[in-house]
């Protein structure tokens, strides 16, 4: 056996000796499902984290930077290509909110697990 193993590796070696890895495949979960549901969550905790403890600062830092780009567009000092930035982002150029609200909602669709397990983390983060 390679010294060097996944986390995914070592936690199916895990479930195979609690017994829990036909039960577990039975209803369709595997060992990279887990992985990755424990990903997100840590990922979601320590946002959760870091957004309480800096919330205000990074508030004021985006809404600050925000009115100033604007006021600078305003004034035509700077020129923003928005359709350059939302291809460059992956978006359509004709992206309005609706298509971007359908196309998050359909992202959540897809991954239900990762993103209930990333705002279970979140909360948690939050509360501590």
């Amino acid at each position: 056996m390679n010294i060097i193993m996944t986390f995914a590796e070592r936690l199916n070696l895990f479930l195979i000796q609690l017994g829990l890895d036909q039960q577990l495949l039975s209803m369709g979960i595997t060992p990279l499902d887990l992985t990755h549901g424990f990903a997100s969550l840590l990922s979601g905790l320590i946002f959760g984290i870091l957004a309480k403890r800096y919330f205000r600062v990074l508030f004021w830092i985006g809404l600050f930077s925000a009115t100033i780009i604007f006021f600078l567009e305003y004034k035509s000092i700077v020129n923003i290509n928005w359709t350059a930035l939302n291809i460059f982002l992956g978006l359509s150029e004709t992206a309005t909110f609706d298509s971007l609200l359908t196309m998050f909602l359909e992202w959540l669709k897809q991954n239900v697990l990762v993103s209930v397990i990333s705002t279970i983390g979140f909360l948690l983060g939050l509360k501590s």
